[in-house]
């Protein structure tokens, strides 16, 4: 995408004035769902990640968890980007591109 192509396109995400808020409110709804899990596996995902404004305030917490996070987006443009940032996490989390016209899997 023609945006990547841009040094600040992850400062509209990420960086805004209400970032902060977000990064509380996801802890926040992190915390809520693992507390509220019944079986040993918990996974994520996260549809339409775009720039990987949410990954990133998200997979830190779910990671204290072994979660498997899947994200997906109808570019698959991103995910270069996003599977280099979040290699750290390692085969437990995947990209994928979304086609609404697919059925799920």
């Amino acid at each position: 995408p023609v945006i990547l192509s841009s040094p600040h396109y992850n400062d509209v995400y990420r960086n805004d004035l209400t970032a902060s808020n977000r990064r509380q409110i996801v802890e926040d709804m992190v915390e809520l769902v693992v507390q509220n899990v019944n079986s040993g596996i918990l996974m994520a995902l996260e549809i339409g990640a775009g720039t990987g404004a949410m990954t990133s305030l998200a997979l830190p917490h779910l990671s204290r968890y072994g979660a498997h996070y899947e994200i997906t987006d109808i570019s698959a443009g991103f995910f270069s980007n996003l599977e280099e940032e979040f290699a750290w996490y390692g085969s437990k989390f995947s990209c994928h591109a979304w086609d609404a016209n697919t059925p799920l899997r």
